[in-house]
This record gives structure tokens, sequence and C-alpha cells, in this order.
């Protein structure tokens, strides 16, 4: 087991045997309002995430099973991910059956794209700042670990 599992596993202890656990990045919730994201499509994007296990395989979570863990009617879902679409950080694709019934696969590459430019805009942001002496604090971790203070935009 590699470092990072260990300190994972020191941390979340046996609820990783039975659920186990995502990699996610934190600037869609650090960047949520600048994003313009609300609460549901971010917790909709954790959820997508959660079945996306490989770069060129879309995940195929049913909106209505996110509804249910999320304790949301279908339609929210529904309105959230088009919503998401509308703004480039998903792709929904052509419905597709599959063994538990009809499913659209939806990417997450255009939200892992626009994750690398806001992080090149954050970065910018810190270098020109430090150049005029001051420095953002944002999600650039340090040597004490992640930081939870916004960068503002």
């Amino acid at each position: 087991m590699s470092a990072t599992n260990n300190t994972t596993r020191s941390k979340w202890g046996q609820a990783l045997d039975s659920s186990g656990f995502q990699a996610a990045p934190n600037l869609p919730l650090s960047q949520q309002p600048a994003l313009g994201l609300s609460n549901t499509e971010i917790v909709g994007l954790l959820h997508l995430n959660r079945f996306w296990w490989q770069r060129d395989r879309d995940p195929l979570p049913k909106p209505a099973r996110i509804a249910a863990q999320i304790d949301v009617h279908r339609r929210s879902v529904e309105r959230s991910l088009k919503k998401l679409e509308q703004r480039g950080l998903i792709e929904q694709k052509g419905p597709q059956e599959t063994s538990s019934g009809i499913v659209r696969p939806t990417s997450l590459l255009p939200l892992a794209n626009t994750l690398v430019r806001k992080a090149d805009q954050l970065r910018s942001a810190n270098r020109s700042l430090k150049r005029l002496g001051g420095q953002v604090q944002g999600d650039q971790p340090d040597s004490r670990g992640p930081s939870s203070k916004e960068v503002p935009f």
C-alpha cells in the first residue's frame, strides 16, 4: 500500500473498505462562487466523479440515482446537469442502453480542462501579487498542508 493510501486509511479507517474513496480536486469547492456552481451542482459533480474511474470512460449514473443519494428530486439533478452542460463544464452524450436501463454518458473532461485554466489564473494572480509584495492565499499547498482560504476573483 502506498503512503497516500496509508494516510487516507489512517484518517478514514474501515469506512474505505465498504464504500471506497475518490480523488477530486479542491478547486471546484474553493472556487464555487467564481465558477458559478450551486450546491446541488457541486454535489452532482462529486457523484459523477464517483463513477469516473478512467479518463477515457465517461461515467454513466442515472440522474434518479444521484437524486436519491442526495435527497432531491430527479428533475433537480437533471436541471443541474443541463446548467453544467450549458456552462461547458460537462458534456452529456446521447442515450445508451445498458443492462441497468438507458443512461447518458457524461464527460467530466470539460470540467477538468476548466479547472486547469482556473489553476493557471490563480498561479498568475499569485505571481502578480508577489511582484507587488503581497500573496494570494489559495489552494496552493504549503508545508503545513492545503489552505482553506479562497482566492477572490
